[in-house]
């Protein structure tokens, strides 16, 4: 009986891990698993994306945006959607998007790097959080959908990893406007013991896909793995 459980156990293991593929980039040690069936999309990908999205807007990529897209080491997209599209992993959806990053810190960012700053790298976390207090403080966190403020946070961890790799992991719930729906974010950032490189791993969804999904954006999490040498 027993030996049947452990067989049972470790097939159900190895079906598991056959829903996923492990993606990494060996030059910078980053690694992470992801399932199996979402669409892929690389830097170039997303960047002639982007560009196009800029130009039907008539707002043609600046400098700045020049120069960053030149910093990324790795960037690289999975979309969850049935159909999936580059144009769905740059914009907010319900389906889930897996979105990694990683670039090179430039001198004043070098200098400027701290777990408020690795916070506030995709949105002003910490001025959000505040501004949302008030709204919590009275009307609770809530289930979905019931909240009346434009920004939930659902927690944080600061992460100290191998190897001197330090950062933070935040679960938060925001909207656009007051007229958009919710959508949740699942955002790792973490910066090497040198702080010469900028990791991010940000996974999103509608609110109802994270909460029907929370499990599988916690594996996704977890596996994201970064091991500078030296």
């Amino acid at each position: 009986m027993l030996c049947a459980l452990v067989l049972t156990l470790v097939l159900a293991s190895a079906c598991s891990d056959s829903e996923f593929r492990y993606v990494s980039n060996k030059s910078i040690d980053t690694y992470l698993k992801v399932p199996a069936d979402w669409k892929e999309f690389k830097h170039d990908d997303l960047v002639g994306a982007e560009i196009s999205a800029a130009r039907q807007a008539n707002q043609p990529s600046s400098l700045i945006d020049v120069l960053v897209n030149r910093q990324f080491q790795w960037r690289v997209a999975f979309d969850a959607d049935p159909k999936p599209s580059v144009e769905h992993t740059l914009s907010l959806a319900e389906e889930p998007v897996v979105e990694v990053s990683v670039r090179a810190l430039d001198p004043d960012e070098h200098d400027q790097v701290s777990l408020a700053a690795l916070r506030n790298v995709i949105v002003n976390y910490d001025d959000m959080k505040a501004e949302a207090q008030g709204d919590l403080g009275k009307n609770g966190v809530g289930v979905a959908g019931e909240s009346t403020s434009t920004f939930r946070p659902i927690d944080e961890e600061e992460l100290h990893l191998e190897g001197g790799v330090r950062g933070v992991r935040l679960r938060y719930v925001l909207r656009p406007n007051a007229n958009s729906p919710f959508y949740a974010f699942d955002q790792t950032t973490l910066v090497d013991s040198k702080a010469e490189r900028l990791y991010v791993l940000l996974i999103r969804s509608g609110e109802a896909q994270f909460l029907r999904h929370n499990q599988l954006f916690t594996e996704i999490a977890k596996s994201f793995t970064v091991k500078p040498k030296g």
